[in-house]
C-alpha cells in the first residue's frame, strides 16, 4: 500500500527519524556538549528494548551493565568536553627515551 508515493515502511522510518533529525538540525548545532549524553540515552534505551525482547534475566543483567557502562562513557567524554582536556591527576607521563630539552621547548 502506497500514501504520498511512498510505502509504509519508508514513511515509518521517515516519521520515527523525524524528532531526532529535528533535534540534531535545531539544538545541537548550537550546544555540542549535549551529543555524549544524547548517544548515550539513544544507545542505552537500545539495550533496553534488547533486552527485554529477549525476556530472561541473563539479557537484563547484561543490558543493566551495558546501559551503566554506556552511561559513564557518556559522563566521561561530557566532562572531557567540559573542562577542555583529561581529568586532573591524570597526566600522561614522559616517556623516558624523550629528552627533556624537546619536552620543554614543546610547551613553549
Amino acid at each position: 500500500m502506497h500514501i504520498f508515493g511512498y510505502d509504509w515502511p519508508r514513511l515509518h522510518a521517515a516519521l520515527n527519524d523525524l524528532p531526532a533529525a529535528l533535534l540534531f538540525a535545531t539544538v545541537l548545532r548550537y550546544d555540542l556538549r549535549v551529543v555524549p549524553p544524547l548517544i548515550g540515552v539513544y544507545v542505552s534505551a537500545a539495550l533496553i528494548a534488547q533486552a527485554a525482547q529477549k525476556g530472561t534475566l541473563q539479557a537484563a543483567l547484561l543490558g543493566a551493565i551495558g546501559v551503566a557502562a554506556t552511561l559513564v562513557v557518556a559522563w566521561a567524554a561530557t566532562r572531557y568536553i567540559l573542562t577542555g582536556g583529561p581529568a586532573p591527576g591524570h597526566a600522561v607521563p614522559v616517556a623516558a627515551d624523550v629528552p627533556a630539552a624537546a619536552v620543554d621547548s614543546a610547551a613553549k
